[in-house]
């Protein structure tokens, strides 16, 4: 159906993070923000590393760097477009209530943490405080702005690296000076 492994597996991993995010959020609001992030790694992962060894089968067992970073990295942008299109929509259309949700998991992380380091009942309050006031809106442009920066890190970054281990020349095909 589709020639480009990249396209592909990135539609796959778009619909497949949806699926999972949908059903995380069914079960409790609070997943979409934390335990969908951890396992959304390991589909990201999953599916780019497919793309490139599909790539590396459509070229007879070889695979330039080049390629698959072109295959891997394909794969992450639309991938993670439509979970930030998800996110946004959830946010913003389906459940602003979610703007809430995000303010009570930022207030438990930093109490967690707040107690690891051995913080203070004033620190706490003070962090509880400014947490309260904080906006938690997830607006067109900081959606955006978000996805551009996962773009970088960590999808380049897990591009280049999956592209490397992937990678496999064909030593018949260099020049011999």
């Amino acid at each position: 159906m589709f020639a480009n492994s990249g396209v592909k597996n990135g539609i796959l991993l778009g619909i497949v993070y949806l699926v999972y995010s949908q059903v995380c959020y069914m079960i409790n609001p609070k997943w979409i923000l934390n335990a969908v992030a951890f396992f959304g790694y390991v589909l990201i992962i999953f599916f780019m590393y497919r793309s490139a060894v599909e790539e590396k089968r459509n070229n007879e067992g070889f695979l330039s760097f080049g390629e698959a970073l072109k295959a891997t990295f394909t794969t992450y942008v639309i991938g993670t477009f439509f979970y930030a299109s998800y996110i946004y929509l959830m946010f913003n259309v389906f459940d602003p209530s979610l703007q809430d949700t995000m303010r009570e998991v930022s207030l438990e992380t930093a109490e967690y943490f707040a107690n690891l380091a051995g913080g203070n009942e004033e620190q706490m309050d003070l962090v509880h405080d400014q947490l309260e006031d904080q906006e938690f809106q997830m607006s067109f442009s900081l959606s955006f702005l978000n996805y551009l920066i996962g773009l970088i890190f960590p999808g380049f970054v897990l591009a280049l690296v999956i592209s490397a281990i992937t990678k496999k020349v064909n030593d018949g095909d260099t020049l011999d000076s």
